[in-house]
């Protein structure tokens, strides 16, 4: 009997050191268990085959209480319970909570079950593994720094880096890595997932990182990446009055076709002050086009470009409109669709009062004059000098005299009110005026030839 209760005493000792300590009972996480004192502090029972107990084998006691219990100390500090029901107990002292902890042959810290707060807590010196049918689904390890106690921790495999992996890295970076070739690390939630960057998970309801049950992607609930307008990717600014900003240290590159990953020409690019679509050889302006740039509006089609043989420069437009050139927002020529004419210093208003036998006459229309040292006329066919064609017919005096009292201006010579109406031709009106300068000088020749026949006459007459 004696040597029973030194058994129990001794269980009772062992497992007492699981409770008292207000961190893991009695003894901490990594500290060695002490030794047993000397035989004589003890009652010492002694089975050399084991001992084999039989407890609660009275149906009259209920299930619940047919049990086998230590006590250490008074009867009410129990601290293990083995009970018929199926439950064994482990019972923490008054001043402090339950721990079972786990030593090697030299007391060893090995691991330990506790509640250092009020969580339950598995600890262990060289990592946790739980370890179904020998599968190893999760693997905890603590790599000891002087800074951190990270948790490590691998789901799937036989080693620590094996299958999804949590653990820090560089820079004492904390990670969530896969390592399983082929395979998607999948993080899903019915409603959403959200991430922290700021580490206010708990306290704030909008975070830094959202992906949505829609498949949007939301960044401070400031921009939007989704599936937008007819399944197109979009990238949508949702913050009232602010610009949506996009940049990079050395500019920013769009592809139109995808192939960024390919070709180092993108399509558009934003560097410093300027703007260059397509490819330019020297883009050095605000704006580079390495093209032509059509715009469209109202059904006004406007082009900037080559001509159809890409050898000259081309601006109009390509729709049924006329062209304007300004300057300081008022209009400096106009060029019409339906007569392709020009009209200096006049506006369409003005221009719809011309006769269509003039627009059709003439290409060039200037308002208050032409000013300068020197104009030419291309060559023409018609000029003046049949007046000195022998088949010419020289009107008379008289009828020129008549034709003046009836028309009030020279034959040939446009009437002013004819100019008024139709204006004139520079060059037709040359010719006219140079006709009636040869005409004149018919008239003088034939002036001179009747003077000097009469002067004849005269001196016969005197002799």
């Amino acid at each position: 009997m004696k040597t029973i209760k030194s058994f129990l005493i001794l269980v009772a000792l062992i497992l007492g050191s699981l409770a008292g300590n207000s961190v893991y009972a009695q003894y901490s996480p990594g500290v060695q268990l002490p030794g047993l004192s000397g035989p004589a502090d003890y009652d010492w029972q002694r089975g050399d085959k084991g001992f084999l107990r039989y407890v609660g084998n009275s149906s009259s006691t209920p299930m619940d209480r047919r049990s086998y219990s230590i006590i250490t100390g008074w009867p009410s500090e129990e601290r293990f319970r083995v009970s018929a029901n199926g439950t064994t107990s482990i019972i923490g002292a008054s001043d402090g909570k339950p721990a079972l902890n786990f030593y090697n042959a030299w007391l060893g810290y090995l691991g330990s079950i506790g509640f250092p707060g009020d969580e339950m807590t598995i600890s262990g010196n060289n990592g946790i593994r739980i370890n179904p049918s020998k599968q190893n689904k999760i693997f905890l390890t603590a790599d000891q720094t002087s800074v951190f106690n990270p948790l490590h921790l691998s789901l799937k495999g036989y080693y620590a880096n094996e299958g999804v992996t949590f653990k820090l890295i560089r820079n004492q970076d904390p990670s969530m890595v896969s390592s399983m070739t082929g395979k998607r690390l999948r993080i899903g939630s019915k409603s959403g997932i959200g991430f922290w960057g700021n580490g206010n998970a708990g306290v704030d309801d909008t975070p830094t990182l959202e992906v949505k049950a829609d498949g949007s992607v939301s960044v401070s609930n400031a921009i939007t990446m989704k599936i937008g307008r007819n399944s197109a990717p979009t990238i949508q600014g949702a913050t009232s009055g602010k610009w949506l900003r996009v940049g990079g240290d050395n500019g920013v590159a769009l592809w139109g076709n995808g192939n960024m990953g390919e070709e180092d020409s993108p399509h558009v690019l934003v560097k410093e002050n300027s703007l260059t679509v397509g490819q330019v050889a020297s883009p050095d302006y605000a704006l580079n086009v390495g093209g032509s740039i059509y715009m469209e509006k109202s059904g006004v089609k406007t082009f900037f470009g080559r001509d159809t043989d890409d050898d000259d420069a081309w601006i109009g437009t390509k729709s049924n409109h006329g062209l304007y050139l300004s300057a300081n927002g008022k209009s400096c020529m106009y060029i019409d669709a339906a007569n392709r004419n020009a009209y200096i210093g006049l506006i369409d208003t003005f221009i719809a009062q011309i006769r269509q036998e003039l627009k059709t006459k003439y290409k060039l229309f200037v308002a208050k004059g032409v000013l300068s040292e020197d104009y030419g006329i291309s060559p023409k066919s018609s000029w003046s000098d049949f007046v000195f064609d022998e088949s010419y017919t020289l009107k008379s005096i008289s009828e020129v005299e008549e034709f003046i009292s009836e028309n009030n201006h020279l034959p040939d010579v446009p009437s002013a009110k004819q100019v008024a109406e139709e204006g004139y031709s520079q060059h037709e009106m040359n010719k006219i005026l140079l006709q009636k300068i040869e005409e004149l000088t018919l008239y003088t020749i034939k002036q001179q030839k009747e003077i000097e026949t009469l002067r004849g006459e005269l001196d016969s007459i005197k002799k």
